[in-house]
């Protein structure tokens, strides 16, 4: 995972654990290696996520699973034994309590670097967004100003050319003239219809809820 040059020359930079956490091996449902490059839009990408996402929950359960096995037998087994000294148990328990601490604290880091990746890709999404919504805006009004006002010009010189005047060549140039005119005002107007097209499908609306709504669950 790379860092990435962003608008204003600003290189966004992922968090360590972010770069430790994508070189881990990445497989599929069939335990293939697949591609680990990020893409989010790749359902072969976000499956090998959640296998990776699931081994902490697997650990949980088999972790469960032998601690209700030992339960099990420690219920049943009514035997009197003789007392035996727990110093090894002392430090299980003080190992497994250190671990589950660093757990902890690299699981509060980790959230706090998520939450910052998050705020930033929304601001980085809310600027996209104006910046799509101030293009839309433009080229509307600039549509706008060709269908009424320099269409309606032309009309009007083109009226004021089709009197009779005494020299013909300089009609017929400036007949010529408008005609161009008329030509690059209706190729200027196709234009706008076609970047109007692509940012009207474009809408961050219902991303940034679902953002919100995730950053709120989470």
């Amino acid at each position: 995972m790379t860092s990435i040059m962003l608008r204003n020359n600003y290189q966004y930079r992922p968090p360590v654990l972010t770069t430790i956490f994508h070189r881990f091996p990445h497989v599929n449902v069939s335990l293939q290696l697949v591609n680990s490059t990020f893409d989010p839009r790749s359902e072969v990408y976000i499956e090998s996520l959640g296998i990776l996402g699931s081994i902490p929950a697997l650990w949980l359960i088999v972790t469960l699973f032998i601690l209700l096995i030992y339960l099990l037998t420690r219920c049943c087994d009514r035997k009197p034994r003789a007392k035996h000294s727990i110093t090894v148990l002392k430090w299980s328990l003080f190992l497994f309590a250190v671990l589950c601490g660093a757990t902890l604290g690299i699981a509060l880091y980790g959230n706090d670097d998520v939450h910052n990746g998050l705020d930033s890709a929304i601001s980085s999404l809310r600027a996209i967004d104006d910046s799509i919504v101030g293009a839309r805006n433009q080229t509307l009004s600039i549509e706008s100003t060709l269908q009424i006002k320099v269409k309606q010009l032309m009309t009007e010189l083109n009226d004021v050319f089709e009197e009779p005047v005494r020299n013909q060549t300089v009609r017929k140039l400036l007949l010529s003239s408008l005609a161009n005119m008329q030509s690059n005002t209706t190729a200027a107007v196709k234009a706008c219809q076609d970047l109007q097209a692509p940012l009207h499908v474009l809408n961050f609306t219902t991303l940034f809820n679902y953002l919100y709504l995730g950053e709120s669950i989470r």
